[in-house]
C-alpha cells in the first residue's frame, strides 16, 4: 500500500496539479494545505504512514489544493472573510459584553456583529471540508489508492505511461502540465530531440485520457 505522501501526489496528479509540493511537518494533527506557498505539510504520523486513516488525511488535504486550483467558491469566499473572523472570535464577545456592561447598545451591536463573522465563517468551512473529503474520496475510489502499487497507478489511469516512449531508444523529452508544457516550445523544442512526450490533463487525468 502507498504512504500518505504518495497518496498525496497522487490526487495532485488526478487534478493535474504540478505546482504544489508535499512536505513534513513535525508534531500531530499539523497535517494542512497553505495556499500561500502552496505546499502540502503533512505530519510525521501521515507522510510515511501507510494506514487508511493516514491516507485519507493526506488525500483530503490534496483536495483543498484541487479547490484552489479549481477556484472553488466557497474557498474564495472562506479566505474573504478570515481576517475579519479571526478578530471576531478574539473581541466579539468581550465587545458585546462590554457594551451591555456599559448600557452602550452601539458597542454591544459591534461586538454581536463582529462575533457573527467568526460565525459564518465555521459554517461556511462546513462545505469547505466536505467537499474537500468527497474529492479525496473520488480519488480513492477510481484510482484505487489503498490497493494498488505506487507504479500500477499511473499505468491504471492511461494507458501509456509518462515515460513510455524512451523505451524506444528515441531521443525523448517528457514535460507534463500545461506550464511546463508551454515555456518548453517557447523558444521551439531542441533540434537534437526526436520525440516529445507531453502529459496534461485538464480535468485530472484518468480514464485512458492524457497523453498527446
Amino acid at each position: 500500500r502507498i504512504t500518505g505522501a504518495q497518496a498525496a501526489f497522487e490526487v495532485l496528479r488526478y487534478y493535474g496539479i504540478t505546482n504544489v509540493q508535499i512536505e513534513r511537518v513535525s508534531g500531530n494533527l499539523t497535517d494542512h494545505y497553505d495556499p500561500r506557498t502552496n505546499v502540502i505539510r503533512l505530519s510525521d504520523s501521515v507522510y510515511n504512514s501507510t494506514s487508511v486513516a493516514a491516507i485519507g488525511v493526506a488525500c483530503h488535504e490534496a483536495g483543498h489544493a484541487a479547490q484552489y486550483a479549481q477556484s472553488y467558491v466557497p474557498i474564495k469566499i472562506r479566505n474573504f472573510i478570515l481576517p475579519v473572523a479571526n478578530l471576531g472570535s478574539k473581541l466579539g464577545f468581550p465587545l458585546a459584553i462590554l457594551g451591555f456592561f456599559l448600557g452602550f447598545e452601539p458597542l454591544a451591536m459591534f461586538g454581536v456583529a463582529f462575533f457573527g463573522f467568526a460565525v459564518l465563517f465555521q459554517l461556511i468551512t462546513l462545505p469547505v471540508e466536505f467537499n474537500a473529503s468527497k474529492r479525496a474520496l473520488s480519488v480513492i475510489g477510481e484510482v484505487d489508492l489503498l490497493g494498488e502499487e505506487p507504479e500500477r497507478i499511473v499505468q491504471k489511469k492511461s494507458p501509456i505511461p509518462p515515460g513510455f516512449f524512451k523505451e524506444l531508444g528515441l531521443k525523448t523529452v517528457s514535460v507534463t502540465g500545461e506550464a511546463e508544457i508551454r515555456e518548453y516550445f517557447k523558444d521551439g523544442a531542441p533540434a537534437d530531440t526526436e520525440l516529445v512526450e507531453m502529459l496534461f490533463c485538464k480535468d485530472g487525468c484518468h480514464n485512458g485520457d492524457g497523453i498527446l
